[in-house]
C-alpha cells in the first residue's frame, strides 16, 4: 500500500506531524555524556536514504541496523521501500524511543510493510546489543560521537562476520577511519542540520588491494 512513488514520504510526513521531535531531558543528556555520545539530534532526508539504497546492494536476506535510530524514520523508510526482512533500530533516548513506538503503531495501520515480524525498535545502549551477530548492513549517524565510543564500536565491527556494508554520517571533509574498513563512496546529502556526507564502507579484505583512499568515488 505504500510502494507508490511519493506515498512513502507522504505517509511519513503525516506520521511525524502527529509525533514531532521533543527535546531530551536533563537525565537523558547526562546518559549520553556517560556513554560518550551526544544528545544532539537530527535526521537525514528521504533522498539521502534513497541514495544509500542505490549504492548498497540489498535483498530480503539482509539484516539492517540503525544505531541511534531516534524516531525510527530511517527504519520505517527502509521497511516501506525494500524487501529486507529484518530491520532494527537501537536508540538510547527513552523520549525518542517513545515517539518511535507511537509512530510505529500509527504506521502499522497504514502500511502492510511496517509490522513486528520484520521491524523492531529497541531502547538500549548500542554497545550492549549484539547487533554484530547478524547485521549485514549498519547505518550510524556518528557526527558527535567521542573517540572512546568509536573505539568500542570498532571492536564490535571486527566481530561482525556477516556485515557487508557500513554507512556513517560525518561533517563534510571529516572522515572516520577504521583499520579493517575502507570508504568506497562518499555522498553529500541533506540533513535537518545542513549538508553532510554519507560515507559508505566495505571491508578492506573485499576491496581491490591496489585501490587507495584517494580513489573513493564522490557524488
Amino acid at each position: 500500500r505504500t510502494k507508490k512513488k511519493g506515498s512513502v514520504e507522504g505517509l511519513l510526513d503525516k506520521t511525524f506531524a502527529k509525533f514531532p521531535k521533543l527535546p531530551s531531558t536533563k537525565e537523558e543528556n547526562e546518559l549520553f555524556d556517560e556513554k560518550n555520545s551526544n544528545p544532539a539530534y537530527g535526521e537525514i532526508s528521504y533522498e539521502a536514504v534513497d541514495a544509500l539504497l542505490s549504492v548498497v546492494d540489498h535483498n530480503e536476506d539482509d539484516v539492517f541496523y540503525d544505531l541511534g535510530s531516534g524516531r525510527g524514520r530511517i527504519c520505517f523508510q527502509i521497511a516501506m521501500k525494500t524487501e529486507i526482512n529484518k530491520i532494527v533500530g537501537i536508540e538510547l533516548s527513552p523520549t525518542r524511543h517513545e515517539i518511535a513506538i507511537l509512530a510505529f503503531r500509527f504506521l502499522k495501520e497504514h502500511s502492510d510493510e511496517v509490522n513486528e515480524s520484520r521491524l523492531k525498535l529497541l531502547c538500549e545502549d548500542l554497545l550492549e546489543e549484539p547487533w554484530e551477530e547478524d547485521a549485514t548492513i549498519v547505518f550510524c549517524a556518528w557526527c558527535e560521537f567521542k573517540i572512546e565510543l568509536f573505539e568500542q564500536i570498532e571492536v564490535k565491527l571486527d566481530k561482525a562476520e556477516k556485515l557487508k556494508w557500513l554507512i556513517g554520517l560525518r561533517y563534510i571533509d571529516e572522515i572516520v577511519y577504521f583499520k579493517n574498513w575502507k570508504i568506497v563512496k562518499k555522498i553529500r546529502v541533506e540533513t535537518t542540520w545542513g549538508s553532510q556526507q554519507l560515507q559508505i564502507y566495505k571491508r578492506r579484505s573485499e576491496c581491490d588491494e591496489e585501490e587507495n583512499e584517494s580513489d573513493v568515488e564522490e557524488d
